[in-house]
């Protein structure tokens, strides 16, 4: 399995979704409080 696997990436597994997923709402609302407070 190893073998087979090593060149796959399995795009619903791994560490980064589980880090960015936490990381963007964060930034999604500090760039929307930014864009209300130049417009």
């Amino acid at each position: 399995l190893n073998k087979l696997l090593a060149h796959i990436t399995v795009p619903s597994g791994g560490v980064l979704p589980n880090i960015l997923a936490p990381l963007l709402p964060k930034h999604s609302k500090q760039g929307e409080e930014g864009a209300s407070q130049v417009v």
